[in-house]
């Protein structure tokens, strides 16, 4: 989580209740290219916070009001915003700029086992790795099921020693032929003729003798 950043002339109450009215907000640099900016409006109302992005790439820039600052009135989380909450306001909504600015999605919260293997065999298939496919098949086979729900930061020497070890020890699966199980032949049908009837007259009684 980014760390809080302070700003004497924006991030108390009394210090923003004593700035002029201006066009352009007051700002103050929360990293490359990110801003949250304080917009001092004329007379006694409350001032607005506003978060700005700076792509590094294409140097367009955007802007975004995110809600109204505490000056008058109590903060409430989302419509009335203190200056440490307009930061993490502002940070959210970096990320949705960052992700339009460059078409790349940013991952949100813990980073897990499952989703470090996602970004790699993508990456894989984005190559063309013909081994890409045996690759997956080997993640959802052996590695998912144990440490997919596992953060990398938590990700220890001894816990991964304790997955292979177990791996090792594990029966090993037999592979399955691609070649069609053969076909069994079938058995030629016999069929059963009807018996002869016997002989009513003296000459099929002869034919018969």
């Amino acid at each position: 989580m980014a760390r809080s950043v302070r700003d004497s002339k924006i991030d108390s109450r009394t210090a923003r209740l004593k700035l002029t009215h201006r066009v352009n907000p007051y700002w103050a640099s929360l990293g490359p290219g990110q801003a949250l900016g304080y917009y001092r409006p004329r007379g006694k109302a409350s001032g607005t916070w506003i978060a700005r992005y700076l792509d590094p790439d294409s140097r367009k820039e955007a802007r975004q009001k995110l809600a109204t600052a505490d000056d008058y009135a109590e903060a409430d989380g989302t419509l009335v915003l203190t200056f440490d909450q307009a930061q993490k306001a502002a940070r959210t909504w970096f990320d949705h700029a960052r992700e339009a600015a460059t078409g790349e999605k940013v991952h949100r919260g813990p980073f897990t086992v499952a989703d470090a293997m996602s970004v790699y065999l993508d990456h894989m298939d984005s190559e063309g790795k013909a081994s890409a496919g045996d690759a997956r098949r080997r993640t959802e086979l052996h590695i998912l099921p144990n440490l997919g729900s596992v953060e990398v930061v938590k990700l220890t020497r001894l816990r991964l020693e304790k997955w292979r070890d177990g791996l090792a020890a594990s029966p090993r699966l037999a592979k399955q032929s691609k070649r069609p199980a053969p076909k069994r032949p079938r058995k030629p049908r016999i069929e059963e003729k009807p018996a002869p009837k016997p002989p009513k007259t003296g000459e099929e009684k002869r034919a018969f003798a």
